[in-house]
């Protein structure tokens, strides 16, 4: 009889832990994905420093402006995609990767019409880098949940692009 109570307990928690999942949550994307999430944060993170750094150096009204559009932009998609991150229980970079360290200390330094026009050119060359990986990653990605942050982002991304081709073409009349 206890034998018999010992099983039944056996089945009670092992079916009660399969339906609740014991609050745990589950990993499910593939190392490239975990790859692409993570890089994907870090970009983020990197642009809304950058979008400051326009807000506070640049000279040119439309430059500060697109630093506004950046900061706002890139916060939302690092929220939204935080919730992606925890619901496959990865952890994201808090801060900017050691690559992209060097063009925040470079701009850093600038200001004026010299800060306006090394920043236009680097957001062209980061969105055009970020819209090439988007394309890329929307064609490999197993998550749905994943699939669907990057696909929603990415045409905020060529939009980035287009308004920072246009600023150079226009800082480039000066």
């Amino acid at each position: 009889m206890t034998a018999r109570f010992f099983w039944i307990g056996i089945l009670v928690v092992a079916l009660l832990g399969a339906t609740c999942g014991w609050g745990l949550a589950q990993e499910t994307l593939t190392p490239g994905g975990k790859r692409f999430l993570k890089e994907a944060a870090s970009i983020n993170v990197m642009e809304m420093q950058l979008g400051r750094l326009a807000r506070e150096r640049g000279e040119d009204p439309e430059v500060k402006e697109f630093g506004e559009q950046l900061e706002m932009d890139h916060g939302n998609a690092k929220d939204d995609l935080q919730k992606v991150a925890a619901a496959n229980n990865v952890k994201l970079p808090p801060q900017v990767e050691r690559k992209h360290a060097g063009l925040l200390a470079r701009l850093t330094k600038l200001s004026g019409g010299e800060f306006d026009r090394t920043f236009v050119q680097a957001m062209i060359r980061s969105h055009k880098k970020s819209v090439a990986r988007f394309k890329k990653a929307n064609r490999r990605l197993d998550d749905e949940d994943l699939k669907a942050w990057s696909l929603h982002y990415l045409p905020i991304l060529q939009e980035h692009l287009d308004h920072a081709r246009s600023l150079a073409q226009k800082l480039g009349r000066h």
